[in-house]
């Protein structure tokens, strides 16, 4: 719509905003599905490894056994730290972009 007028089907005006549709991914479909499944994953191994660092530290015996023994053991504790932490970081990313807004609109910026 320009000046309150309608845009007929042929003018450049009803294409605008026409090839945004052409990369647009829904929730359900099966790319998004896989990508936050991966993304999930790749967390959880991270956490997986970074508690079985903090139990070699704490128990020195568990040097001796194969991490990949212990993998087994830590992954559900990781994916349940991944899911409690979710929520927290989400509430601090609000939080600093609330501050950081806040302090540039009191600059004048």
């Amino acid at each position: 719509m320009v000046g309150g007028a309608r845009c007929d089907p042929s003018s450049s005006c009803a294409r605008v905003g026409e090839g945004l549709q052409a990369w647009r991914v829904e929730f359900g479909s099966p790319y998004a599905h896989a990508m936050r499944s991966e993304l999930g994953a790749a967390i959880d191994r991270r956490l997986a490894g970074l508690l079985i660092i903090r139990l070699q530290r704490a128990r020195p015996l568990l040097k001796l056994v194969p991490a990949s023994w212990i993998v087994l053991i830590v992954a559900p504790r990781a994916r349940r730290l991944r899911r409690s932490l979710s929520p927290v970081a989400v509430a601090v990313a609000v939080a600093v972009s609330t501050c950081a807004l806040i302090v540039l609109i009191a600059l004048g910026i």
